[in-house]
Order: C-alpha cells, then structure tokens, then sequence
C-alpha cells in the first residue's frame, strides 16, 4: 500500500487528467487553466505553437506537466481546484475535491495496487451495488474490465466514499466476506479507524465546524430526502471564500442537514449572462420565451438559437433564485454528441451555474442529479428511459428545452417525452416552461402537400411541443438576420447517367434478368434494378417468401439476396468508380454445393465476375462534376473548407480513396471522413471529436460526411459544401444549407438527372418553400388555443389506442404452440417453449443438446470476434442452419459461470403457430408474440 498523498507531483500527471476527463473538464480551455494556475503566459504560447502537440488533449497534458515541474516541491491539490474554480468550472472543481483531495478518497487510492490485482465475484459486485457504492453503469464497466476495480470504476468509488466516509467501512466489512481479501479488509479498516479518530478529533467540537454550523443555520431548514451534493466540495467552498480558516487537511461533512443547508446557499449565488451583445433580432427571438410563454424559435443555422436558448435559462434560473426556488433545467439533444457541445456551449454563456450532460454512456441518473445542478444536457432516449421507469416525472422539471425539435414527430424518443408531458398536463399536474428550436419544422409527409398542409403539419408540432404561444421567426429585423447569416450561392448539378450500353451495366443487367426468371415465384411487378427502390423491393419480396411456407422458400430467397447484390453494384457503379462495385460483388455469400440450384448460382456468379473484372469502366460523370468543382474551389481559396455529403458510410471511403488516387484532387486536398454509429464499421464519439478539432486545426480541409453533420455538431464555417446523390427530405436540406456559413460559401448538389433523387431535390425545394410561408404566418397569426388542446387529445387517444394494440399483438399465442423454422429454408428449428433468456443482457438462447447437436453447426469468424456486449459474454463462433448454411446467430460463452449456449438472432427465423398455422416474423425478441422467460424460471423437464 502506497501513503495517502495529499500532495500533487509529476506521477499524479496521469491520475489528474484522468480525473478532469471523468468530470468533462473542456480541453479546449488549458490555456485558461494554466494562466489561472500560475503559469507564465510565454511557456503557455509555447505549447500553443509547439509542432509536436496537435490537439488540444496533448496540450492539456504538457500545461498540467509544467504545472507540476514548475514548483520546487510536491503541489497542494486545492490549487488546482481554486483554479477551476475561477474558471467558473464548478463541477469540474468538485470532482478534482472529491477524488484528489478529500481524504478518505486518498485513502482508497493508495490501495489502488491491491485492488487491480483483485478479481471480484458477482457475489462482491451485488454487495457493492446494494450497498450504494457503485451504481449500476459501474458495476457494469467493472465487468467489461474483467472484473477489476480499475480506472474510472475505482474513481467512481472515491467519489462516493468522498461523500460519505462510513462507506470505506462498509467497503471494509464487504471485503472482509471473502477469503481473498480478508488482509486488505483488514488494513482498509485500521486506516480508515486512525482517519476517524483523527478528524473526530480535529473538527467535531472545533470552532471552526461551530461558525460552519451557525452560517448554514441562516437559510433555515430543508427537505432532507433530497440528493446533496459532496460535503466535502461544500466545506472547501467556505475556505475559499475565507469564511472559516483551516489546516491542511480537509474533512468530510456527511451530515445530511449540513449537506441541505449549504446547498440551499447556491440559491443566493449570483449567476451572470456572458454572451455577447444580443443581437435585435435574437432579441425578438427570445421575447416569449422571456415572458415564460410555450413556443418553438425558428431560425436558422448559425443564427445563434443555443445562445437565445441560454439567455431564456438565464432569465429563468435568475427568475427561481430570487423567489428562493430551485431552478430545474432539462436541455433536450437528439444525440450524444451534441449533448457534451451545448453543456460547453452553456457554460461559456451563462457564469455560476452548475451543467452536466448526461447520455446513455454516463454513470449519473437525470433522477437523482436534477435536484444537484442547475442544468442537464440530456438525450431524449435518457430522459424517456426514467420517464418509462418512472423514475423522474415531468413535473420535476421547470424548464424543457427542446434542441432540434422537428423531431418530435412519429414514434421518436422526442415525441414519447412529450406525450409523458402531455398526459401530465392533462391529469392536471404542473408541468414545465417549453421552448422548441428549430432550424426548419419541415412542410410534412407527402411529395405535394401544399402549403394549408405545411401549416397542418407545424400546427401538430406545436400540439406535440405544447407550443401554445404558436412559433416565432424573425420578421422584424430580417435585413441584421441575413448580414450575420448569409445565405450560400446555390448549384444545382444534374448529370446525365452513364451511357445504358456500358458493358458493366450490359452483364449485371443482363444477369439479373435471368435471375428473376429463376424465381419459383414470378413477381409481379419489378422496379428499375438501377433505383433505391429495387432494394426495398427485395426485402419486401424475401419477408413475403418467409412468411409464405412455399416448398421452393429457399431457392426463392438466395436468388433474391443474390439480386440484391448485383444491384447495390450497380447503384455504386452509378455514383463512384468501378473498382467499389467490384468490392460489392465479393460480399455474396458462400453458396452451398449440396444444393443444385446454389452450386448452378455459384458457377454463374463466377463467371459473371470473371467478366467484369476485365472491364476497365467509363468515366463517371459525377465524380467528373465533382472534381471540377473541387479543382476550381482550393486553386482560388487554397485556405478554406468545404463538406462533401454522401448517402452511406461505405461512400466517406469511396470519395476518400477517389481523392488520394487523384494526383490533381490530392496535392490541393488533404481527406478525412465522419460517420455516425452503427453496429458495423461505427465511428466513436471520441474519434469523432478528433477528426473535427483536425478539421478545424487545418490539418484537413475537405470533410466527407453522411448525414451526422448536418445538423447540431459544432465544426467550422465552411466555403463550399457538395451534397452528392442525396435522397433526404426539405428538413435535412435546411440543415446541410446552414453549414456553408463563410462569407461568399456555395452549396451544390450533384444529382444523376431524371432519376428519383433529382426527383426528390425539386421537390423538397418546393416543400422548403412552404414550410417557410407556414412558418411566417404562424409566427404572424399566433395559434388557436382551441385548436391545440383537441389536437392533444388526438395525440393522446392514438397513444391510448397504440398501446392497446400493442398489448393485443403482445404475447398472444402460448410457447409451446410456437415453431421456429429457418427463415430461409424453412427447416423446423426448434419450438419456442425451448428458448429462454441468459446472462446480465438477457440474450435469448436454446440450452437443448438436440438442437446444438441435430439443428446448428458451429462456424468460423471472417473478421476479429467483437467486442463482449458489456461484459456478458464473449461470441467466438457463429451457429448456422446444418441444411442451407443461413447464419442463425453465435456461440455465446459465459466465462464466469462457465457455460456455453448457442445465441439466436430473432430476425433469422419464422414464428409459426402450429395450432393456427399462422406464420409471423420480428426483427426483435422483445417483439415476438410469445413470452421468453429467463433460464431461472426455466424448467429443465422441459427439455428433450
């Protein structure tokens, strides 16, 4: 065991910016950091045109270094903390308190050695979590790091332990259970006894605890059952402020009146507005919302919403404070990543608040947080997660800020949030001021809807929003709105298709044509095989054949998965070069040779392969368009930005690669690409982060990007932004639009020419068009009162009904009247009384020996083995059909209860009822109209 340090040196290097990331301290502020922390400005501009420090995270880094090698000796902590502190980093600088200067967490760490070479047991982890030492998102990350209390898992401890020092005891008596760690239990409890005595001894009747005591006494008393904040952060906040004079060490409070009455002197902080001056028409924007009326702000990107947003919180939050109320802020984002961006985009506008953002990747529950900040930045999927759980109430709330709430439509997380809002409106009970921003609400579904649509169409947003004061656009002051927002120069390119007689056209075409004549069920009706819709029409065509029972199922959906090949090749052929439709052509499936027809397909496929690859392929006069495009912009503007779009992330590397080949394209440009997450090939926020701040650095200038960037994330006003072969809606256009922001930008988009997404571009145009004319007369006119509380009632009764429909397409049929067949050939699998649900996800599996030996077979991985799904299980095998080779799913093994069973993929199978005969198919387990219960309810006997 290391000594408790109360000291900072060059080995807590580590450990603080470990610490300060774990509490979202902003990398982007360490030049604030160092100047507050005593570092002379000239070292500081040294790292900030040092060559060798690219980002802002290194940056950080060699400022905290020189930090701690700038003093002759070790470096109190509470530097750091009084310095985050001015920073207005408030929550920053109690996070640092707790795990670097609190003492019991001190203690804890310097057992860090023992407690890394320490396995935990499931049975620890439940004492640990019962006990309220971890919660469960940590019990979770302690079973991904292989059951070790390491890293931010321990940190998340001392947190605790911080605001609670009994907690080391119980820590102590856990460990204590269990043969292994009986000596480290046993020394945990010798130091936290001598800790004990030592500030029992120091502070329990001193004078100092006496004029603590007396100052919190002013503000009365307090619910007690609410959630306070870290004592200890509290206490320093007294020495800070000179209020009472302390030795070098600090104590824990655990008291809970204590914790109440210091945190009911937050109330009497002053809280101050930072932003700039406020512009006249973001002035006319904010008035409802100044004046506490429900409504959605419609502006456009790079208008400053967020900011007219933070001055509504502002007024708000000032508003509470002086009626000696708790301000309780919830700021709604569609994305994780966008929840971190306007905490940091908050606090640079507002001083003496406390924000946090809180995703599904966060520890912290918006439920036991809220009453502890000021503010939560929060994904809507979060918010409804605890409002499904019944863990938080809208009612809580005091202000909603809605970020991109065009996305409260349909069955969207947005949209579930506010029927919770509406249905506690209805029953009466309190419910929050609303604000809605938007860039464009959008005209509605429809190619055509007209304009009384559109206005149908907002009007419903606002019943959703409950946005009773209507919308407010900018009409006053239009002329300061558009020279701050300047509209981009806007191209249309649409470009003729390659020529119909291309030969790699000619052979996929013609292949595919025979294929369909294979069929064993001719379909009637066949789209272009050239056109987005062909794909849909395969998928359509496949259920169909799954749920049909046809004696030729089989052979009916391989030819179609084939089909569905050849024709991504040929719509990638169409938008890029050759050599990416070639790679398409290798993803086809292994064929089975037992079976006639896939060894007739196979030999076919090679041959249809053997001949395109001897086609050298035409120039494609999109990539033409665009290089021209590209060439034409860095030669003038070598300096400058620009954002290509694309429809898929397989495209970011096409137009990359395509990029790099080019000798011209590459010596102007210098590539890099953003995608969002997905299962496969998904991005990280944290890449995502990088690839942005490289952007913006100049390291890059042309970002390739799907449809991630168009709205909500933060990267740098661009020149000229290209939308290649976009198929979105009026609502996406607006966005991409608003990231060409630079003075003179161009926005272009290339399209094939009469083909569904130059189609699809003419109209969004017009329904652009209208949904800006609905939006000026709602804004003008105001809505009926009338008319928004019947649409609610409709929202809420089709809410009613869905439910009841969900219930009665529930769980209807019995287990054990439940056979699951192969999707594809349709072989009898096994029944559904012998699926149960196993390990911490509750992946569904088949613990039968008959199915493992008679029904599956195991297979090899192509690629690496993904990564455990949180720590459950480890997949190194697929389980596939023993007839037709269709994957099923994977061989799942539990390492820590030393079981392995085979793990099915719902979407793989057919559900038929083998009383009715009714056939039913659900991508998702949770979906199936049978129950699944878990292997403890589950009973052997009825196995086999």
């Amino acid at each position: 065991m290391d000594k408790p340090r109360d000291k900072l040196d060059i080995r807590s290097l580590q450990t603080i910016r470990s610490v300060l990331s774990d509490y979202h301290f902003d990398d982007t502020k360490w030049f604030d950091l160092g100047l507050e922390l005593k570092l002379p400005s000239n070292e500081l501009k040294v790292i900030r045109t040092s060559s060798s420090v690219y980002n802002d995270s290194d940056k950080l880094r060699e400022c905290l270094s020189k930090w701690l090698e700038s003093s002759s000796g070790p470096v109190n902590p509470r530097k750091l903390v009084n310095a985050l502190r001015n920073m207005k980093q408030t929550y920053v600088a109690e996070g640092v308190c707790k795990i670097l200067v609190d003492p019991a967490s001190q203690l804890l760490l310097s057992f860090s050695d023992e407690l890394s070479d320490l396995e935990l047991t499931d049975e620890l982890l439940t004492l640990l979590y019962t006990e309220e030492l971890i919660t469960r998102k940590t019990r979770d990350k302690i079973k991904e790091s292989g059951y070790l209390l390491v890293d931010e898992s321990l940190r998340a401890v001392c947190a605790t332990v911080a605001k609670d020092h009994n907690k080391l005891k119980v820590l102590a008596d856990i460990l204590s259970q269990c043969e292994q760690t009986t000596s480290l239990a046993h020394n945990l409890m010798s130091d936290y006894d001598k800790l004990k005595r030592k500030y029992s001894s120091q502070y329990s009747s001193s004078i100092e605890e006496e004029k603590l005591t007396q100052k919190m006494d002013v503000f009365g008393e307090q619910d007690l059952s609410q959630q306070a904040t870290a004592a200890v952060m509290k206490f320093d906040d007294e020495v800070h402020s000179g209020i009472i004079e302390t030795t070098k060490d600090l104590p824990s409070v655990s008291s809970a009146v204590k914790e109440s009455k210091v945190e009911k002197m937050a109330l009497t902080q002053d809280i101050k507005f930072l932003g700039d001056k406020i512009r006249s028409y973001q002035d006319e924007l904010a008035q409802p919302g100044l004046q506490g009326k429900n409504y959605i702000i419609c502006a456009p990107t790079g208008s400053g919403k967020t900011f007219i947003a933070a001055l509504i919180i502002y007024h708000h939050l000032h508003k509470k404070r002086q009626e000696k109320m708790k301000g309780k802020v919830l700021f709604i984002v569609s994305t994780q990543q966008l929840a971190h961006q306007q905490n940091m985009r908050l606090r640079e506008y507002i001083s003496g608040i406390d924000v946090i953002d809180i995703t599904g990747d966060s520890y912290c529950q918006i439920h036991l947080t809220l009453s502890q900040v000021d503010i939560i930045v929060c994904t809507a999927g979060k918010l409804l997660g605890e409002l499904n759980d019944n863990l938080i109430h809208i009612s809580d709330i005091t202000l909603l800020v809605l970020d991109e709430c065009h996305h409260t439509s349909g069955r969207s997380p947005y949209a579930d949030v506010m029927e919770h809002y509406l249905l506690e409106k209805r029953d009466g009970h309190r419910t929050p001021h609303v604000i809605g921003m938007t860039a464009s609400p959008g005209a509605g579904r429809g190619r055509f809807p007209g304009l009384e649509k559109a206005i149908d169409h907002q009007l419903r947003l606002c019943a959703r929003v409950d946005a009773t004061s209507g919308m407010k656009a900018v009409q006053e002051n239009i002329a300061e709105l558009r020279s701050f927002v300047p509209s981009p120069s806007y191209n249309r390119h649409a470009l003729p298709r390659r020529n119909s007689k291309d030969s790699f056209v000619t052979v996929l075409s013609k292949e595919m044509k025979n294929l369909k004549e294979l069929l064993p069920v001719q379909p009637r009706v066949v789209p272009d095989p050239c056109s987005l819709a062909y794909q849909q029409w395969v998928k359509n065509e496949i259920e169909a054949a799954q749920l049909s029972g046809m004696s030729e199922q089989r052979d009916q959906i391989t030819i179609l998965e084939l089909l569905e090949i050849y024709h991504l090749a040929l719509i990638t052929y169409e938008d890029f070069e050759i050599e990416n439709a070639k790679e398409i052509l290798d993803k086809v499936k292994s064929f089975d040779d037992s079976n006639d027809t896939e060894r007739q397909l196979q030999q076919n496929h090679k041959l249809v392969k053997g001949i395109v690859n001897g086609i050298p392929g035409s120039k494609n006069p999109l990539l033409l368009q665009a290089k021209e495009l590209l060439l034409s912009h860095f030669t003038a503007k070598p300096e400058s930005k620009a954002l290509f779009f694309v429809r898929a992330m397989d495209h970011t590397q096409y137009v990359s690669e395509w990029i790099m080949k080019n000798p011209g394209l590459s010596r102007l440009i210098r590539p890099c690409s953003i995608t969002g997450h997905s299962r496969k090939g998904s991005m990280s926020k944290a890449d995502q982060i990088k690839i942005i701040e490289s952007f913006r650095s100049g390291e890059y200038n042309l970002l390739v990007t799907t449809s991630v960037l168009e709205e909500g994330l933060d990267v740098p006003q661009c020149n000229m932004v290209i939308r290649f072969q976009i198929m979105s809606n009026e609502v996406s256009d607006v966005q991409a639009q608003g990231r060409a922001r630079a003075d003179d930008s161009t926005l272009h988009t290339i399209v094939t020419s009469d083909s569904p997404v130059h189609h699809r571009l003419l109209i969004n145009n017009d329904k652009k068009e209208q949904a800006n004319q609905a939006v000026q007369i709602i804004s003008q006119n105001g809505v009926d009162i009338d008319l928004i509380t019947k649409l609610q009632e409709e929202i809420l009764d089709l809410r009613e009904q869905r439910i009841k429909e969900e219930k009665e397409r529930g769980q209807t049929w019995k287990a054990k009247n439940v056979d699951l067949h192969c999707y594809k050939c349709d072989v009898f699998a096994c029944n559904a009384s012998e699926l149960c649900k196993f390990g911490k996800n509750g992946a569904t599996i088949v613990p039968s020996q008959s199915f493992i030996v008679n029904k599956m077979k195991k297979i090899s991985r192509k690629g690496p083995e993904p990564p455990k799904l949180g720590g459950d299980y480890s997949r190194p095998l697929k389980i596939a059909c023993v007839k037709c080779n269709e994957e099923w799913g994977v061989w799942g093994n539990w390492e820590k209860s030393c079981v392995q069973y085979p793990v099915l993929q719902c979407k793989k199978f057919t559900f038929c009822n083998n009383k009715t005969g009714d056939r039913r198919r659900s991508k998702q387990w949770k979906y199936v109209p049978f129950e699944v219960v878990f292997y403890s309810e589950f009973e052997e006997k009825d196995i086999d």
